[in-house]
């Protein structure tokens, strides 16, 4: 999602962002169309942890514009996937299909549904290898926030006995040290090495 660290950074500041949020979405109604501040503000939802909130904003966004249907649906595919949500995954899937355009960031919003409903399913290697497809596209694409959600995705549903889960893990545990974006370190702990691994690693 273009714009996701600025969004993170303000997330970050704040020390609860309901009230900054409510904030934001006074000020940017008078700046910018309502659907654009939706989707901001679903973003927002979704970085701190806010799941289920940030999946029913996507879903309405999704529903009311063509404008952002890539956005939403990367947002419905990571928020679904925190859930453990199997329904909506598929239910994203069957969207992905109808409505992303050709290119690597579909490829990559693809395989990053496919790999969580794979994990959620159990299918661990299938997980992985599909990971993999999201990760290695990710790379061409993404502002260094985006591919660090889906690195954290991978280790949070696959789990860090898994090589290639903890190696997502401490690349994300990385960015997150070099940013300084400590919004990820609380809400995605589950998707980072563990303490003594990060310490030692």
């Amino acid at each position: 999602v273009q714009g996701i660290l600025p969004v993170a950074a303000y997330a970050d500041s704040a020390a609860s962002g309901g009230h900054r949020l409510g904030h934001a979405q006074h000020i940017g109604n008078k700046l910018l169309p309502d659907l654009w501040v939706g989707r901001n503000c679903q973003v927002l939802q979704g970085l701190l942890g806010r799941f289920e909130t940030a999946y029913v904003m996507a879903d309405a966004i999704y529903e009311s514009t063509d404008t952002f249907k890539p956005d939403c649906l990367w947002l419905l595919a990571q928020a679904a996937a925190w859930m453990r949500d199997r329904d909506r995954l598929t239910a994203t899937l069957e969207r992905h299909a109808e409505s992303m355009p050709a290119g690597r960031y579909g490829t990559v919003i693809g395989a990053l549904a496919r790999g969580a409903l794979a994990a959620v399913d159990g299918d661990n290697d299938a997980a992985i290898e599909q990971f993999r497809v999201a990760l290695d596209e990710g790379e061409k694409v993404s502002d260094g926030a985006e591919l660090t959600l889906a690195r954290l995705t991978l280790a949070a549903l696959v789990g860090t006995d898994h090589a290639p889960a903890a190696e997502a893990a401490r690349a994300a545990q990385a960015w997150i040290d070099e940013t300084g974006t400590e919004l990820f370190r609380t809400v995605f702990a589950a998707g980072l090495p563990a303490t003594a691994e990060a310490e030692t690693a």
